[in-house]
C-alpha cells in the first residue's frame, strides 16, 4: 500500500469517516473507566527512523542540541546544510530535562519501515508487513478509540500532518513545514489529539550528511512548537508533547557513500549478512507536559518500554480505554509507561 493510501486510511477517524458498531445509552461506544489528565495530546513522530547514537548520542556531535543538549559542534558541512545558528542552543534547557525521558524504546517486532512502525504507534500492535498493510483497516487506532470515546456529538477534532504532503521553500525543509502547520492548527481549532509524521531523515540511505543536517533543523522546529504551545495560555496548561522515533537506524552502514565521503544508513530488520541489525530496533520516547502531571527531569536509562505501549498512554492522558488490546500489553504498560511518566 502506497503512503497515501495509509495515512488516508489512519485518518479516517480524524476525517469523521469512520463506521462504529451501535453506542451505548451514553452516546458512546464504549463507557471510559479513566479520567483524563489533560486537554489535547501532540505526537511528534520522526517517522523515517533516527539511530539513538546521532539524536542524543552525540557521535556527530550534537545533532538534537534544543531537544537533548550537547556542546559538540555538528562538522562544517552539516551546519551549512542546516542552515541552524546553534549560538543559542543553551538560552533554555534542553527539552529532555523538562519532561520525561526514555532512552530505550524498542520497535520489537514486525518490519522497521516507517509505515509499519508508525501503524504499531497508532493501533498498538505490531504489523505483519512492511508496506501493504491496513487495506481492510482491521486494528483500530488511537483516533477511533478517542473519538468512539467522546460519542456522536462531541465536537472535539483530530488532526493528522505528514511532512510528505508539505512543502519546502528556500528557508523549510518539510518537517519544519510541518511543524509550523501543526502550531497554527493547535492556535486556531479545538484539537484534542495530532499526530505529526517527520519523513526528512528519510535521506539518510544515500545521503548521512544531508540526514545529520535535517536532525538539526528538525531538533529546532519540534523546540520552537513546545515554545509555541507554552507561550499560548489556551495550549500551556492543557497540552502533552510526546516525541519519539518509530524506529531506529543500522548500526552498519549501506556502503552507499555521499558528496562529503560518509555512508549511508538504511533501517532493515533482515538477517546481518543482508545488511540488519537489532540498531534498528531500537528508539528514543520524550514525554513534555503541565506541572504536576509529567515527571520533570526525569531521564530513564535502562528500563525500556515498547513503541506499543505508547496508545494506552494516550488513551490514560485523554481518559480513553482501549480493549482492543490483549492484557499482557496492558500490564506492560502500566509497569513501564505510566507508573514513569505520571506524577
Amino acid at each position: 500500500m502506497k503512503r497515501s493510501h495509509f495515512l488516508r486510511n489512519a485518518g479516517l477517524a480524524a476525517a469523521g469517516s469512520l463506521v462504529l458498531p451501535s453506542l451505548l445509552s451514553s452516546g458512546k461506544l464504549f463507557a471510559s473507566t479513566k479520567n483524563r489528565k489533560v486537554k489535547r495530546v501532540v505526537i511528534c513522530n520522526l517517522a523515517a527512523g533516527v539511530r539513538n547514537s546521532e539524536a542524543f548520542g552525540q557521535a556527530e556531535g550534537a545533532l538534537m542540541p534544543r531537544i537533548f543538549g550537547g556542546e559538540a559542534s555538528p562538522s562544517a558541512h552539516v551546519l551549512a546544510l542546516a542552515g541552524i545558528d546553534l549560538a543559542s542552543r543553551n538560552a533554555t534547557k534542553p527539552l529532555f530535562m523538562q519532561g520525561t525521558f526514555y532512552k530505550a524504546m524498542l520497535c520489537a517486532q514486525g518490519p522497521t519501515s516507517s509505515e509499519a512502525a508508525t501503524r504499531a504507534l497508532l493501533s498498538g500492535e505490531y504489523q505483519n508487513d512492511a508496506y501493504a498493510i491496513n487495506d481492510t483497516i482491521a486494528k483500530q487506532t488511537m483516533f477511533d478509540y478517542f473519538l468512539a470515546n467522546q460519542g456522536s456529538s462531541s465536537s472535539e477534532i483530530t488532526s493528522i500532518i505528514d511532512s510528505k504532503d508539505t512543502p519546502t521553500s528556500l528557508t523549510l525543509s518539510s518537517d519544519q513545514f510541518a511543524l509550523k502547520k501543526a502550531g497554527r492548527i493547535l492556535s486556531d481549532s479545538k484539537t484534542s489529539l495530532m499526530l505529526v509524521n517527520l519523513h526528512d531523515a528519510d535521506i539518510a540511505h544515500a545521503d548521512f550528511t544531508g540526514y545529520c543536517a535535517s536532525l538539526l533543523r528538525t531538533d529546532a522546529a519540534i523546540a520552537d512548537l513546545w515554545q509555541h504551545i507554552q507561550d499560548t495560555p489556551s495550549l500551556k496548561d492543557e497540552t502533552v508533547l510526546i516525541v519519539l522515533s518509530a524506529h531506529g537506524r543500522n548500526a552498519k552502514h549501506n556502503g552507499v557513500l555521499d558528496a562529503h565521503g560518509r555512508f549511508g544508513l538504511d533501517h532493515a530488520t533482515l538477517p546481518a549478512e543482508l545488511g540488519g541489525d537489532q540498531s534498528a530496533r531500537e528508539a528514543f520516547c520524550l514525554v513534555l507536559g503541565p506541572e504536576g502531571l509529567v515527571k520533570k527531569e526525569h531521564v530513564i536509562q535502562g528500563q525500556s518500554v515498547e513503541s506499543t505501549d505508547v496508545l494506552p498512554f494516550v488513551g490514560t492522558l485523554l481518559g480513553f480505554e482501549t480493549p482492543g488490546l490483549t492484557k499482557q500489553r496492558e500490564i506492560a504498560f502500566n509497569s513501564a509507561l505510566e507508573a514513569s511518566f505520571l506524577i
